[in-house]
């Protein structure tokens, strides 16, 4: 009841009172592990007491205590680990990968790189574990592409090749799920999105064939998505950024025209969006910017009156976006 109440008091902004929940919670599981040591139930409830209040403390930026509380969580939850395949035991190993997936991801957000590798690492090696008994489960392929995902993002910028190991080995994963669930839009979603990922690491490798064929498949997945749930904002503006992603490729590649192409055909999603969605300012923001794009194209093409209007009505939706949140840098 404690851990309930701190989450609920978390989510309505009392950050202090909230970790005053958390650690009564802690202070009762505490106890009732010492009662009864050899409780898993008990031990595992500790584990994500100590979770719990790392991720308050992290919402709140008090990052050095967040980072204890993880560390706090997974020692708690590394001693109640026996090896076993019982169902508790499963829980117990999925608790300890959120807890060291929660920390490489804060380790992440502060610069903490050779840390965040190292956690991502180790919730990979137990999720591959529990794939072992369960190799179809849809939802352990999900989460274990999630980590190669965040991993990946640890090399994006030291070691390239590595990054592509985990852009490929995390494609792999989740294609094996799309296949155990076929019907799972998130997954869909996932899938593409991974894509467009790699799309974005091997342009910025400078191959642009394997980056186009990345946001090819991205852009094929997205509009069956968008086809099959077309009153689904998020799969409309995910199909949006991948016709601006492949109108960007194909201008680096000397192609406006194509390029032209690709950036009209994000337009033409923008605009029922900006009607349905007016207040949306990121929307409005990055309308503007596929606009800018658009303007660089038809001057390279020579359409200087097109340009213009392209780069007039880029500055529009951005003078809409900043006018209402002008303490948003990138309006």
């Amino acid at each position: 009841t404690y851990g309930k109440m701190a989450m609920l008091i978390d989510q309505i902004g009392s950050t202090e009172e909230s970790l005053r929940y958390h650690r009564k919670s802690i202070a009762l599981s505490q106890s009732l592990v010492e009662s009864a040591p050899k409780s898993l139930e008990y031990r595992q409830r500790l584990g994500l007491c100590h979770n719990n209040l790392a991720i308050t403390l992290r919402r709140a930026g008090r990052v050095t205590e967040a980072r204890q509380a993880y560390f706090d969580a997974i020692e708690v939850q590394r001693d109640s680990l026996d090896g076993g395949t019982s169902a508790i035991a499963k829980k117990i190993t999925s608790d300890i990968v959120l807890s060291h997936t929660n920390l490489g991801l804060l380790q992440a957000e502060t610069g903490e790189i050779h840390g965040a590798v190292s956690s991502f690492r180790e919730a990979i090696r137990l999720q591959e574990g529990l794939l072992k008994n369960d190799s179809a489960n849809p939802d352990l392929l999900r989460n274990l592409a999630a980590t190669y995902n965040n991993l990946s993002a640890g090399y994006v910028k030291s070691d390239h090749a590595k990054a592509v190991e985990c852009f490929q080995t995390a494609l792999a994963y989740l294609a094996t799920a799309v296949k155990a669930a076929p019907a799972d839009q998130k997954l869909q979603r996932m899938l593409a999105l991974t894509h467009t990922n790699y799309g974005s690491l091997r342009s910025q490798m400078r191959e642009f064939k394997e980056a186009a064929t990345s946001c090819d498949r991205a852009i094929e997945i997205q509009r069956k998505l968008v086809e099959a749930a077309p009153s689904r904002k998020i799969f409309r503006r995910d199909l949006v950024v991948s016709y601006n992603n492949r109108g960007m490729l194909h201008r680096k590649t000397g192609s406006p025209a194509k390029a032209e192409q690709s950036f009209q055909l994000a337009l033409d999603l923008h605009r029922p969006l900006l009607t349905q969605y007016p207040n949306d300012l990121d929307l409005q923001s990055k309308t503007g910017g596929v606009f800018n794009n658009l303007g660089f194209v038809l001057e390279k093409l020579k359409r200087d009156e097109d340009a213009a209007v392209a780069f007039k009505q880029a500055v529009e939706h951005q003078r809409i976006a900043f006018s209402q949140a002008p303490s948003v840098s990138d309006y």
